[in-house]
């Protein structure tokens, strides 16, 4: 991937082509029957989603994980007992450990981290987690304290939201690439620092002191399709999850982004979903025992 999409001419399609992977792991799982095989695909796909980190890239791998988690406990039907919590707090710690360790090694090499593993890994052990990981999320905070102090300004209301659709079109010959830019703002606040995206920060760069309005309406959404993704999911209506989870998992890691990093993701895939079900094969191939129609 890495490879390919260094050709000017991809202009991110390949990227969001991508990023498809994450959104399918959960359809997979959702349809296998064994519990077994369901339990031996995650975790393989976990270790997988780990090994991409090595790289020193960790924020879309969190993101989607935690999205396929979800989407795992709850097909599980199962409440957590005591000694799960407890259990999955050793897991989760681990985690933090290993995540603290990544961003140590981000403007290294692979091979710096093999050569000074135990040292780096004292380090995160020897420091409050918890802090560390509320550290790397710095750059994400400072983004809404640029925008607040007036280090940048949208032309009308819902500026980045609207220009999004544009980025839905691939741009092989940079027409569009003002627009694009325009779209993500942080591109557009005054500032030499590298920072990271906001959705707070967003809504205040598009709606100025009525961001708090437009915050409510996008709650208000976005609990619409958290509650129908659980219902789908628990009632097994597997073509309602396809159409609403990647809304909602990309929605997830917008937290930390711009819009113009969702857009063209969730509208390509719904696309594509909506010509697989098209096809005669999704037509006329139905799972007899669950019923599973995508129509």
């Amino acid at each position: 991937y890495d490879a390919v999409n260094s050709i000017p001419s991809s202009s991110g399609v390949l990227g969001a082509i991508a990023s498809f992977w994450y959104i399918s792991i959960p359809f997979i799982y959702l349809t296998i029957k064994s519990i077994k095989n369901k339990r031996c695909f995650i975790v393989f796909c976990f270790i997988y989603i780990c090994v991409t980190m090595l790289t020193g890239n960790r924020g879309h791998q969190i993101v989607n994980m935690l999205a396929i988690i979800i989407v795992v406990y709850t097909d599980s039907n199962k409440k957590l007992k005591i000694t799960e919590v407890i259990k999955y707090s050793v897991v989760v710690f681990g985690a933090l450990v290993f995540l603290d360790m990544i961003f140590t090694i981000r403007g290294h090499s692979i091979d710096y981290l093999f050569d000074n593993f135990g040292a780096i890994l004292l380090d995160s052990l020897s420091n409050n987690i918890i802090i560390k990981t509320i550290h790397n999320f710095g750059a994400t905070i400072y983004t809404p304290y640029l925008v607040l102090t007036g280090a940048g300004k949208a032309h009308f209301l819902g500026e980045t939201y609207i220009k999004s659709f544009v980025s839905v079109v691939p741009d092989a010959f940079h027409i569009f690439k003002d627009v694009n830019n325009q779209a993500i703002f942080g591109r557009m606040l005054n500032t030499n620092h590298a920072i990271g995206g906001s959705f707070i920060g967003e809504l205040y760069y598009n709606f100025g002191s009525f961001y708090c309005v437009f915050a409510y309406v996008f709650g208000l959404l976005y609990g619409k399709i958290s509650s129908n993704l659980y219902r789908s999911i628990k009632e097994k209506k597997y073509g309602i999850v396809c159409c609403l989870f990647p809304i909602a998992c990309y929605t997830f890691w917008w937290v930390r982004d711009s819009v113009g990093g969702v857009t063209r993701s969730v509208v390509w895939l719904l696309i594509i979903y909506w010509l697989v079900c098209r096809t005669p094969f999704s037509q006329k191939k139905k799972l007899a025992k669950n019923d599973i129609t995508l129509r």
